[in-house]
């Protein structure tokens, strides 16, 4: 398979900024240029061997993408105005710049092969290697604009350079069993694991000056692994459950950095030496067919992330740890050949404890733990008008309720949302080769933690026409 794409966007983004405020008042006009091309080329195949109880499959692909970015930012009394670094109303710290110019080559290459057995008519067991090699480099030249008062009273120019690389080889690796010997039941292993060796190169040129220098080589070593399995006690009542496993651990060698780690509080970018996403998750379904034309389902899901990092010259540290449950229900009825009722329900209660809502003094309170606590719920029914005409009807409700008023110390944040939505779905089979579709839809939100700045209600209707041929 070969594929071949060619691309050319030109963007602009105009936004006014304080409009009617004397001195304020201002434009900002940003261009956004891009044009590339990609080739895409793909080859697989497939053998089979003792009377078909092994299945050999291996695939070749390969990538590349060329992209030239280009464009400007720019503050003015107009949309589309000249840079000006006098404009009367432009303000401290407002960047912008002037004629970018940039190019990114992306090269990705990938090699797979995987094996399915059939040890048993109850026993199947299918291994898989991936190899991929990645490799990206950029080069981008601009004319930064920036107003600082504590400089200079009009805005002053720096040319602008960057040249960054990355190189990675990956190889993953990956089991699967699946048991089906069982009267009633059926269980399943599963266990992935990555490695993966690669180096960045960045570097920043600012006014003719070195701004920016590292080079980074990072190791990466992931594992995932899963047990789970489904037990039918009564042929209307199921059970199915699986507990995972993973971890992901990336360790950094900074062999360049125009930092010293050693000294004062501007450590980035080289600065972490290694850090390590830990992940334990479990869910539990239970589903229940208690009349033909009726089908309950319920679910139970829980998961717990903890991220350790480690910066140099200090020990590892918990940065955060992310603890959630969540608890659903469907319910299916169809009542008559020609109509069917769906209803839904979600509810998560999720929260990121972090090891800064123990500090004290003036720090206290800056950073407490976070809550993401939400509601979904829908209902959806469809009926057939006649063997050529479908009409469905969905309404959908979304509630958070997570805000945090901490700007006696610090920012305010988490969701208080509110969120409804109803719609209507006529379809409509012209011919075999013809059909068309009416949709029509109301939409209301209210978001309090803007203090009601973004609420918003919208209609939207759509008529679409599809020609088979």
């Amino acid at each position: 398979e070969l594929r071949y794409e060619s691309f050319d966007v030109d963007d602009a983004r105009r936004v006014q900024r304080n409009p009617g405020e004397s001195g304020l008042d201002r434009f900002l006009t940003q261009t956004d240029g891009r044009d590339g091309e990609s080739l895409r080329v793909r080859a697989h195949g497939q053998s089979r061997f003792l009377r078909g109880k092994v299945v050999a499959t291996s695939g070749f692909s390969y990538v590349r993408l060329d992209t030239d970015v280009s464009g400007s930012r720019i503050y003015g009394d107009r949309f589309g105005a000249s840079f000006d670094p006098a404009f009367a109303n432009r303000q401290p710290f407002e960047r912008g710049f002037l004629g970018l110019d940039g190019r990114n080559e992306l090269r990705l290459r990938t090699g797979n092969l995987s094996v399915m057995a059939m040890a048993r008519k109850d026993l199947r067991v299918v291994a898989a290697l991936r190899a991929s090699k990645e490799s990206y480099d950029s080069q981008t030249s601009a004319t930064e604009t920036l107003l600082d008062p504590r400089v200079s009273p009009s805005a002053v120019e720096n040319a602008l350079l960057t040249d960054s690389s990355s190189n990675r080889t990956t190889f993953d690796e990956s089991v699967e069993v699946r048991y089906t010997g069982l009267a009633r039941a059926a269980l399943y292993l599963t266990a992935d694991w990555q490695q993966a060796d690669g180096d960045l190169i960045e570097q920043q040129t600012t006014g003719g000056l070195v701004s920016l220098d590292r080079k980074t080589n990072v190791d990466r070593i992931a594992q995932r692994y899963a047990l789970g399995g489904t037990w039918r006690p009564l042929r209307a009542l199921s059970l199915s459950g699986k507990y995972g496993y993973a971890r992901r651990k990336n360790d950094y060698d900074q062999l360049v950095d125009s930092t010293d780690n050693r000294l004062g509080g501007d450590r980035y970018p080289a600065f972490f030496v290694s850090d390590q996403i830990e992940d334990n998750a479990l869910n539990v379904r239970l589903s229940w067919r208690p009349a033909t034309a009726l089908q309950i389902a319920t679910r139970y899901d829980f998961d717990r992330s903890v991220l350790k990092s480690r910066g140099e010259g200090f020990a590892s540290v918990e940065g955060g740890k992310v603890t959630s449950h969540s608890i659903g229900a469907t319910a299916s009825w169809k009542p008559i050949a020609q109509m069917y009722l769906q209803a839904d329900g979600t509810y998560t209660q999720s929260q990121t404890d972090t090891p800064a809502d123990t500090l004290s003094g003036t720090a206290g309170l800056l950073v407490p733990d976070f809550d993401n606590d939400f509601w979904n719920a829908s209902v959806l029914s469809g009926v057939a008008l006649d063997d050529d005409t479908d009409l469905r009807v969905r309404y959908y409700f979304y509630r958070a309720d997570n805000y945090a008023d901490n700007s006696a110390v610090s920012l305010p944040y988490g969701a208080d949302a509110e969120e409804h939505g109803v719609s209507a779905t006529l379809e409509r089979r012209i011919s075999e080769a013809a059909s068309g579709r009416l949709l029509y839809g109301y939409v209301t939100s209210d978001d309090r933690t803007s203090g009601g700045h973004d609420d918003f209600s919208g209609h939207l209707v759509l008529m679409s026409v599809r020609l088979g041929f």
